[in-house]
């Protein structure tokens, strides 16, 4: 009798365990040594506790596939410049993409859990932004696409690649606690994964991974500058190019047309519900419903979000870029929009 595979459970158990430190150690930090470890610093040491479940993932990704080494997901041999301008590009048009085509259930969840907010501060100094930069756009994106792309959708590929496709984008999506930005993760997750397996490479993905959290940041610090017509204008050049992009991205990476050949859903492998997957989800669905019991309390439209501990700062005349500080009160109501969410 062949012995059972625990592939499916050990994914879930990988996710509730980032999910935990992640949490942890954020906590741990915040409450503890917030007064000892200088603001610009909290994130970057957040994002180096993300590697003790890498390391504990790939362990169990080596038990579970002997041959497998560190190469097989960081390989950079099969990674195709040609890929870079249409990478960068890819993951904000496909969000306005999908915002325009699921406007109705984009409504409906901001009218339940309120709007978006990508947890950047709208006005940071130098030293911010360059912490900022190294924390979500070069570590989250390493860290998390070797651990969800590298290892979590290895595990789950003897499945059918299909399914390692949408379950690691299921666990990467409720990983990240928002209810706001979920469908937008999840459909984010799937391209990301599929670049990953068109490739043979995480790196396109975390490529795009990083393109797609460098531009929230660099949204959200020139909102303000943004026109309406300006906004209008990229939303509809980016929804546009969107399907272009995505398909010409499979194209490349595959070298044909039928890319999604190969694409299977394997019956022949039964599982049932893991005891981790049940916990996930009861966590993410309480999230939901303490958001939108909050909302509907105190008729507020943003979804809270952790704060990390700051320093005070007080910027004069040198602020970056020359830009000044506008009172509260004239802060535009669009300083979001265009909008991108960080995955």
């Amino acid at each position: 009798m062949e012995k059972r595979f625990r592939g499916f459970e050990n994914a879930w158990w990988l996710g509730l365990l980032f999910l935990a430190v992640m949490f942890f150690s954020q906590l741990f930090l915040g409450i503890f040594l917030s007064r000892k470890i200088p603001g610009e610093w909290f994130n970057i040491i957040c994002r180096l506790f993300m590697l003790i479940p890498c390391f504990v993932g790939f362990a169990v990704l080596k038990r579970t596939y002997p041959k497998v080494s560190l190469g097989d997901s960081l390989s950079v041999h099969k990674f195709k410049p040609v890929l870079v301008p249409i990478l960068i590009f890819l993951p904000y048009c496909a969000q306005q993409f999908l915002g325009v085509v699921a406007t109705p259930l984009n409504s409906f969840i901001s009218t339940l859990f309120g709007s978006y907010d990508p947890g950047y501060s709208s006005y940071m100094g130098t030293k911010e932004i360059m912490f900022t930069f190294l924390s979500s756009v070069v570590l989250a994106p390493i860290i998390e696409e070797f651990m969800f792309r590298g290892v979590i959708m290895k595990l789950l590929e003897r499945y059918g690649l299909l399914r390692a496709v949408i379950y690691s984008s299921l666990i990467f999506a409720l990983m990240h606690l928002d209810p706001t930005s979920f469908v937008m993760v999840f459909c984010l997750g799937v391209i990301f994964a599929l670049v990953k397996y068109m490739s043979g490479s995480i790196w396109p993905a975390v490529l795009m991974h990083a393109s797609n959290n460098f531009l929230s940041l660099l949204l959200n610090l020139y909102a303000d500058n943004i026109s309406d017509f300006s906004e209008i204008l990229l939303i509809f050049l980016s929804s546009m190019f969107a399907p272009v992009l995505f398909v010409l991205a499979m194209y490349v990476c595959r070298g044909k047309w039928r890319w999604w050949q190969g694409l299977v859903w394997r019956n022949n492998f039964s599982h049932k519900l893991s005891v981790a997957m049940v916990i996930f989800i009861a966590i993410f669905a309480g999230v939901c419903a303490v958001t939108a019991a909050r909302n509907i309390y105190q008729r507020t439209n943003t979804y809270f979000t952790y704060e990390y501990p700051q320093e005070e700062e007080v910027y004069g005349e040198g602020y970056p870029f020359g830009w000044e500080i506008p009172f509260e009160e004239e802060t535009p109501d669009n300083r979001y929009a265009p909008s991108a969410n960080i995955a």
